[in-house]
């Protein structure tokens, strides 16, 4: 079990939230914890450690995450419907299609093709797993 996040470590992960939130910098496929470290001018280690203390948690789950709310949130705009899934996949920072399909069914519980049917029948949230929901982390 981690020890309990430090003031340090919490103030850190509210930096890495706006910047996640703000700049959406996880829809780079490419992105990595150098890029974080760069941004916020903070040793990778102190990211890693607020990011596994604050939210116990890898970087790559966190990251992901993120990932996956932004192609529910996609998905879920009626501007997007015409959209492919592969398309999705890589404005949410998926690097291909194969990733996307396994995250997006492990955290939500649905492929990407069956959250897409529940949004043309209006149930998103109803059939996602406990805790998952399109408007935010669970």
């Amino acid at each position: 079990m981690l020890p309990e996040p430090n003031e340090t470590e919490r103030a850190l992960m509210e930096r890495i939230h706006m910047l996640m939130r703000e700049e959406e910098v996880y829809t780079n496929p490419n992105f990595t914890l150098s890029h974080i470290a760069t941004r916020l001018k903070v040793k990778r280690a102190f990211i890693k450690d607020a990011i596994s203390r604050c939210m116990n948690k890898t970087l790559g789950a966190y990251v992901n995450e993120y990932r996956v709310i932004h192609a529910m949130d996609v998905m879920s705009r009626p501007e997007n419907a015409s959209l492919t899934l592969d398309a999705i996949a890589c404005a949410s920072g998926f690097s291909n299609r194969y990733c996307f399909y396994s995250i997006f069914k492990e955290m939500t519980g649905l492929t990407p093709t069956e959250f897409k049917a529940c949004i043309v029948h209006g149930s998103k949230n109803e059939v996602l797993q406990p805790g998952y929901h399109v408007d935010g982390f669970g």
